[in-house]
């Protein structure tokens, strides 16, 4: 069995700065590149808005934007907060951020711990450039006993959680905190912007004071610019890269891109795109890379949305099970998460006819299907493999049609499942293969009203769902 790679690590580039909502946005455009579902992200920020009292109204928006060229993905939040001095104080804060943790389901003790670091390295770093002196608190971080009420610079906790929550749940999407060991995240050092901006304590330089405590505790390396009076690097962004405690001497050893994603910032400059871009990179070497490498060339130069991804393989051997035993956990499979499954014939062991059961899966959703397998099969072994895949886009569509044939006439809705082209692909590379397939229930419902024979009915059916294209194009 070919062995897979060391595991997976995490690069940041900070070209122009970091903060919290730049990298919510990379994250989800990351997800969604390396096959896993961005969704959990709006889960999260509406989990948020139940658990916290003090939010009123908590709206959030992933959106594709343009910067400079660039194609990346921005969050847009739209809070109305009551954030006075009983909702915006630290134990308020840390309250808010255990009772996020658990409406959202964020139950890995090291995903926890990462959300909690986050949010003590800003509160610690703001009360610091206060001049606040620290005591231990209950939770083990230096804090003024008397002041429970430092307010985050410029920050309500409504967007500091938000932050903080959908990176520590992308993070665990993506791997970071599996028992295998943390991934290792390397940096750029982080661009502040230079000169001098306005926040409710007067006109400061930038970087801020609490931006600035940050980066000099943790060591983090930033240069000014390259933009003038604008704040490029945020307490929230800085914190979230503090307790990711990356490298910043690079990677030394050759690896290739898994999958990328680019978050955007507010605003835009003339000068340098505001973006902030994420690659999920692993070790390059041994077949797996290779796999990889042609996915990845194929992928770049495809006329098809094209996308790759990796997809647990479950194969199992059964020479003692009925074929309806076997096809009752292959049903139970897809109700479980399996992308997909099937029983192929299998000549066993003293010529016995049996079975292969071969089961593809999210890598999420490996443990529990091997569970179902392993326990309620009569299989004694079962291999898993992380396999590289590519996938095309494709989206169903619905159409209504007319048809007549003698007497008998058709009316109603079909659907057809569209594969999907990039943007700017000729007609004649578009007719290299069936753009579009109807549903075969809907055939059967024509062909039936219609008194007519399948094929027939697909004729027809095609020729209809073709010419609305057509008509759209």
């Amino acid at each position: 069995m070919v062995e897979r790679p060391a595991r997976r690590a995490l690069k940041v580039d900070c070209l122009s700065g970091i903060s919290g909502d730049m990298l919510v946005g990379a994250f989800h455009d990351l997800l969604s590149n390396a096959g896993k579902d961005p969704g959990v992200l709006m889960q999260t920020i509406a989990s948020i808005k139940d658990a916290v009292g003090s939010v009123k109204r908590l709206e959030a928006r992933f959106s594709r934007v343009d910067k400079n060229g660039f194609a990346a993905t921005y969050m847009s939040l739209d809070i109305e907060e009551d954030v006075d001095d009983a909702h915006g104080g630290i134990r308020a804060i840390d309250h808010n951020l255990s009772a996020c943790m658990e409406a959202a389901g964020l139950s890995n003790p090291r995903a926890r711990a990462f959300a909690e670091d986050v949010l003590h390295i800003i509160i610690d770093a703001e009360a610091h450039a206060h001049g606040i002196d620290g005591k231990r608190c209950d939770h083990g971080h230096d804090h003024a006993a008397g002041q429970l009420h430092v307010h985050l610079h410029e920050l309500a906790s409504a967007d500091t959680l938000v932050d903080i929550l959908c990176v520590a749940r992308a993070l665990e999407a993506l791997g970071a905190f599996d028992g295998a060991g943390d991934m290792r995240v390397y940096s750029s050092p982080v661009s502040t912007g230079r000169g001098c901006v306005k926040t409710v304590h007067g006109i400061l330089p930038v970087p801020a004071p609490g931006t600035l405590e940050i980066l000099k505790i943790h060591g983090i390396p930033h240069v000014d610019g390259p933009v003038d009076d604008a704040e490029l690097a945020t307490p929230t962004g800085c914190a979230i890269l503090a307790a990711l405690r990356p490298s910043f001497d690079g990677m030394k050893d050759p690896s290739r891109t898994v999958a990328s994603g680019t978050g955007a910032g507010t605003r835009t400059f003339p000068s340098v795109p505001n973006v902030l871009r994420l690659q999920l990179v692993e070790p390059s070497g041994g077949p797996v890379a290779d796999a990889g490498r042609i996915i990845a060339e194929y992928v770049n130069r495809s006329p098809l949305q094209a996308s790759a991804g990796v997809v647990a393989e479950l194969t199992l051997s059964i020479d003692d099970m009925t074929p309806e035993d076997i096809g009752y956990l292959i049903e139970k499979s897809f109700r479980a998460g399996a992308l997909d499954a099937y029983a192929l014939p299998a000549q066993m062991k003293k010529q016995r006819p049996g079975v292969q059961v071969i089961v593809y899966c999210a890598p999420d959703s490996a443990p529990l299907l091997l569970a179902i397998w392993m326990e309620e099969s009569t299989t004694l072994g079962c291999r898993v493999e992380i396999v590289e895949r590519v996938t095309i886009g494709r989206h169903a569509r619905s159409f209504h049609i007319e048809l007549f044939k003698g007497n008998r006439a058709f009316s109603g809705d079909v659907v057809a499942k569209l594969v999907e082209w990039r943007q700017g692909t000729s007609g004649a590379r578009m007719g290299s293969r069936p753009g579009f397939k109807v549903e075969h229930d809907d055939l059967k419902r024509v062909a039936e009203e219609l008194g007519t024979s399948l094929h027939e009915a697909r004729r027809m059916v095609e020729r209809k769902v073709l010419d609305e294209l057509e008509r759209k194009d």
